[in-house]
């Protein structure tokens, strides 16, 4: 028989901020109280509306050798605006249950020490969701550990000193989103430390410094980090961390150099909020160091200690949980010869975009598709990806914190919340294959209360303001999608960060970015596509524009010049392809060749259609 489990509060106070910023900007709102696993009631436009419960969620936790792993932390979060979080922990043999669940569909992340759930930092944007009847069973890995000791300039163990992993790119090598918070170990007595629970990738090591918080036992917070081996920064030795392998001997032979001070006071939100500061080497998502303050009705102030010479970028997010509100700012700093004190920091409220996901049925395919009708779909992912316009300084450190998502509740309602201000562009792939985007609208008087006209949100994007409650917005998907997958060939190989993309052919869509669809290729020529509109298209395979490794690259058609061009290499190109309503098309291939980049001469062979 199952073993009851300990029902929690909710935890994700100051204290799990850094877990939920992790992947994210920010939480998507301040987290409401965790559900009482009897309530029967919530608060919808100030009434009191009866809520009808579903019933619950079962599971169980074990790790990749099939062992149970007790008091694992399991989070469930409903989709949709409602971001209240319930935690429940496992019992002796893994399992959980949460029980009294309102209907809709809930994402699961799991915490245990040394372990971790694969694909849960990766910012997928098809995260698993499950809804109450079912069970679920999820395998925890664990993590890679780093080992080493610190030692001082004549070999004496360096005690109590705290070491920090910084993970700077994936085993891939592509960058990676920087934490907000650090994770950090002190040495023991012999100046041994043990960092475990690693996520693969290349980690750099710092010792020393200040840590996430000033507790007054940090006899080392005045000094500058010193990097494995024993340097600065711009001499730091890469590591590999694997899942599950342990990396020992990274010793650390401790300078002591001492550094300089950044401090000042945190405006903008009320007293009892939480601001973590994150200082970035400017340019870059690689975190120096990460600190959190709450303030109070006395103190407002934060101070960073430990700050070798050079160029910072300074970003501080905050949240109030019993306002509801989240803010950020960022400030650019150099440090040269002298400490920088006397800063404030104004926090700049985070804008939101709200609406629903509906379902416009194409009766006219059914027949045709061989299909039967559909509801409207739930647990749609979805997010907000800032153009290209709009990027500003601000922005683009900010966008190293994640792109703001969320996945759609039962009745199609979604919530985008921490943006910054500008302007931006909506992206969702139905799990339906069978599903496309018809249309993205903003609602009249949404933004303008004096217009009364219908904003086609999804050619001219949104604008959002600082602090803006954008609402209104209206998201269709019909039926009848088409998919394709193949491959690029090329004599020789093919270069880095080549795209394939389908241009319409129609002049009056040139301007509909809906129907623009751009995938990177892979490294063995490979792509797939799917939820595309049925119609014809221009197929060009070409070199992405952004040379960098950033996992935020715009694609080319949300700039009028850039799909301009697009549209002129492709029509030139004239490779053309017409996909029929639920036309699955497999096996094809195009052409590039490398001495005339942007080019696809030749036509793709015969493809397979099912």
């Amino acid at each position: 028989m199952q073993r009851s489990v300990k029902k929690m509060g909710l935890i994700f106070a100051a204290a799990c901020m850094p877990l939920l910023l992790a992947g994210t900007a920010m939480p998507q709102e301040p987290n409401r109280p965790t559900e009482s696993v009897r309530a029967s009631e919530h608060i919808r436009n100030g009434e009191s509306v009866a809520e009808s419960r579903a019933g619950s969620i079962t599971g169980r936790i074990v790790t990749d050798s099939g062992q149970p792993l007790a008091s694992a932390l399991v989070y469930l979060r409903r989709t949709g605006p409602d971001k209240s979080v319930l935690t429940v922990a496992t019992d002796e043999d893994g399992r959980f249950i949460a029980e009294d669940l309102r209907a809709g569909a809930y994402i699961i992340n799991v915490s245990a020490f040394g372990y971790v759930m694969p694909g849960q930092s990766s910012g997928a944007l098809e995260p698993a969701v499950y809804r109450p009847g079912d069970s679920v069973n999820i395998t925890l890995v664990k993590g890679g550990i780093i080992t080493g000791k610190v030692v001082g300039a004549r070999g004496e163990p360096v005690v109590a000193v705290s070491v920090r992993p910084i993970r700077v790119r994936d085993l891939d090598g592509k960058s990676v989103r920087a934490p907000v918070a650090l994770r950090e170990r002190q040495t023991d007595d012999r100046g041994i430390y043990r960092l475990y629970g690693l996520e693969p990738g290349i980690y750099i090591i710092a010792a020393g410094g200040a840590g996430r918080s000033r507790s007054g036992t940090n006899p080392y917070e005045y000094d500058t980090p010193t990097y494995y081996p024993s340097a600065t920064r711009a001499g730091a030795a890469e590591i590999r961390v694997d899942l599950g392998m342990e990396t020992s001997g990274v010793d650390v032979r401790y300078r002591g150099d001492r550094g300089h001070l950044i401090s000042g006071s945190v405006d903008g939100l009320p007293t009892g909020s939480t601001v973590w500061i994150t200082l970035n080497y400017s340019g870059s998502n690689v975190p120096f160091t990460a600190v959190s303050t709450t303030i109070t009705s006395e103190n407002r102030s934060f101070a960073i200690y430990g700050i070798p010479g050079g160029e910072y970028d300074l970003l501080a997010l905050g949240s109030n949980f019993a306002s509801r509100t989240t803010a950020f700012a960022l400030r650019h700093i150099t440090i040269k010869g002298a400490d920088v004190t006397g800063l404030n920091i104004a926090l700049t409220p985070f804008g939101s975009i709200a609406g629903r996901i509906q379902f416009e049925p194409n009766k006219a395919i059914y027949q045709e598709c061989q299909t039967s009708i559909r509801s409207v779909p739930t647990a749609v992912p979805l997010k907000a990806r800032l153009s290209e316009q709009g990027l500003g300084k601000e922005s683009q450190t900010s966008m190293l914190q994640g792109e703001p998502g969320d996945v759609s509740n039962e009745s199609g309602e979604f919530v985008l919340s921490n943006l910054v201000s500008g302007l931006y562009h909506l992206e969702t792939h139905p799990p339906d294959k069978g599903l496309y985007v018809k249309s993205i609208t903003l609602g009249p008087g949404a933004s303008d209360p004096t217009s009364k006209a219908l904003i086609d949100a999804g050619r001219h994007g949104l604008t959002v303001k600082p602090g803006e409650q954008l609402k209104g917005v209206t998201i269709t998907l019909t039926d009848g999608a088409a998919s394709l997958r193949g491959r690029v060939i090329t004599k020789g190989n093919l270069p880095a960060s080549i795209r394939l993309h389908l241009v319409p052919v129609e002049r009056e869509l040139a301007d509909e970015i809906l129907r623009y669809v751009e995938t990177p290729i892979q490294t063995d020529g490979s792509f797939t596509l799917k939820n595309l509109a049925p119609g014809r298209y221009w197929v060009v395979a070409r070199p992405s524009l952004d040379v960098t490794d950033s996992p935020f690259i715009r694609p080319v058609a949300w700039d009028a010049k850039g799909r301009a061009k697009l549209r002129g290499e492709a029509e030139a190109t004239n490779v053309l392809l017409e996909l029929q309503p639920c036309q699955q098309m497999m096996e094809y291939v195009i052409s590039y060749t490398t001495s005339s980049p942007g080019t696809s001469p030749g036509r793709p062979s015969l493809p397979k259609s099912n």
